[in-house]
């Protein structure tokens, strides 16, 4: 009897040994599941925060200063202006030739945060409008005529750059140039210069608003003008760097290598002075883990508590390292891996 419960006793507990694999991977795979759930719970909790704190504008009104109705400009470049209205995000504006219920051409169509905007239009007869928005509600646009009948004189005409954006850093050596046409002109002047406008990259005379060129790491200053047989307007200018040079991997500082831990765990490391952001990879047991917590951080620490089902053991072992990103999209090479226990 003693050696029949004994043999029963034996399978047992090589049939419960065999299960714990699978049951642990079911566990694994539930665990994943709950951390993502939590994190979309999460951003909809905050969006949806977000949307009930804003103020409702839709009733509200913008209150156009300049043009104003049925105005007839002796300038290709006009001003828009108007009061700037609370709790508003942006502004909506639209341009068309015809009017809006009989579009002929959209001229812009664009959003702005500030209440005065500059564009340069062609002679013509255009109908423009204007609504405020934010995250969750807009106003009615606000609708007014407009004219423009304007000599070929370019001198007080303002050029809009479009792209690249100001004071633009990236890691891309092929860059695209773009502004607005302007009316009247007949070229434009494009240049490429160092920062102190004293060596001249590219010098250029187009006939078109853009331009594709490949340059080297370095900082430079981009600019443009719009000429004709009688008249120029100044340069406009805008200054990019071209960074391709990566930032020194970080150094782990705390804690200490296989240092014994209790729960939570501050990871502290030091940056390239490059380095504008990190991200940090947690890992139970070794690199190969499957368990793997991210973190990404404009900051040198972070604090590290596990799920309380990752602690089956009386200590149990965990491994870090962090890389870096420039402003310019550069990553680091990791740093290397350390060590750490917690204790249950």
């Amino acid at each position: 009897m003693s050696e029949h419960i004994n043999y029963y006793s034996t399978n047992k507990l090589a049939s419960i040994t065999k299960s714990l694999p699978d049951a642990f991977s079911r566990l694994t795979s539930l665990l994943n599941l709950t951390a993502i759930f939590c994190l979309v719970s999460t951003l909809f909790f905050l969006i949806s925060c977000s949307e009930v704190m804003e103020e409702d504008i839709e009733n509200k009104s913008v209150n156009i200063l300049s043009p104003p109705e049925n105005y007839e400009s002796a300038s290709s470049q006009v001003t828009f202006w108007w009061e700037t209205l609370d709790f508003a995000v942006n502004y909506e504006i639209q341009i068309v030739t015809g009017n809006f219920d009989n579009i002929q051409k959209v001229i812009l169509d664009t959003l702005v945060s500030k209440n005065k905007f500059n564009y340069a239009l062609s002679n013509g007869t255009y109908q423009w409008r204007i609504r405020a928005v934010n995250g969750s509600s807009k106003t009615v646009y606000f609708v007014q005529n407009l004219k423009v009948n304007s000599p070929a004189i370019l001198t007080d005409i303002q050029i809009l750059m479009t792209t690249p954006p100001l004071n633009y850093i990236t890691n891309a050596k092929i860059i695209y140039f773009e502004w607005e046409n302007i009316p009247g002109a007949a070229q434009y002047r494009f240049q490429i210069k160092d920062t102190n406008l004293q060596f001249a990259v590219r010098d250029t005379l187009l006939t078109v608003t853009n331009f594709r060129d490949t340059l080297e790491e370095g900082t430079y200053t981009w600019r443009v003008k719009a000429v004709n047989d009688s008249s120029e307007t100044g340069y406009f200018s805008r200054e990019l760097t071209i960074d391709v040079t990566p930032p020194s991997a970080p150094v782990l500082l705390s804690p200490g290598e296989d240092a014994y831990l209790s729960s939570p765990v501050t990871l502290v490391w030091k940056v390239d002075p490059t380095s504008v952001k990190d991200s940090v990879l947690i890992m139970k047991d070794s690199l190969n883990s499957n368990f793997i917590v991210p973190y990404l951080t404009e900051s040198t620490s972070v604090t590290f508590t596990p799920d309380s089902a990752w602690l089956i053991k009386d200590t149990t072992a965990f491994v870090w390292k962090v890389k870096s990103m420039d402003k310019a999209g550069n990553p680091s090479g990791f740093s290397s891996v350390r060590g750490f226990y917690l204790i249950k």
